[in-house]
């Protein structure tokens, strides 16, 4: 209850009504399962994607090259302790022959876009070609 200021009325999407069920009811009962249902083959989709990429040999990429170092010294702004860890992981991640999983996600203004040129800068340095797209006015990820 101390929360119940967060609860809205759902208008849907569109100028479609979404449709109202009576809880408990046989309605309400076969949503639910619908629900539940798609859930699970969501869950199932995802799992079989992760064990097909962990299966999968990745390229692994080369310690850092004085040039990396060389680089990363001309940053302005000093890492935070959150931020260096993430870029030591995501380096770690890139050094490894598996396909990298890794989602830097952080407040606007936090180094998320640092992290991600070190990163790309070591994927060049080893040979690689890295695209991104980020609009600037669009505050979610940075896309490598």
């Amino acid at each position: 209850m101390s929360e119940a200021y967060l609860v809205g009325k759902y208008v849907g999407a569109g100028k479609a009504r979404p449709p109202l069920n009576t809880l408990g009811g046989g309605r309400w009962a076969k949503t639910k399962e619908q629900a539940e249902r798609a859930v699970r083959d969501l869950a199932g989709e995802l799992l079989a994607i992760q064990a097909a990429r962990d299966s999968q040999v990745g390229h692994a990429f080369g310690q850092d090259a004085p040039w990396q170092r060389e680089f990363e010294s001309a940053f302005l702004f000093e890492e935070t302790p959150d931020q260096m860890r993430a870029i030591l992981q995501t380096k770690a991640d890139m050094e490894r022959p598996k396909p990298m999983d890794r989602l830097i996600c952080g407040d606007v203004g936090y180094g998320k876009t640092e992290v991600a040129i070190r990163a790309a800068f070591k994927a060049v340095m080893g040979g690689r070609q890295v695209g991104g797209a980020r609009a600037d006015d669009d505050p979610g990820p940075t896309t490598l």
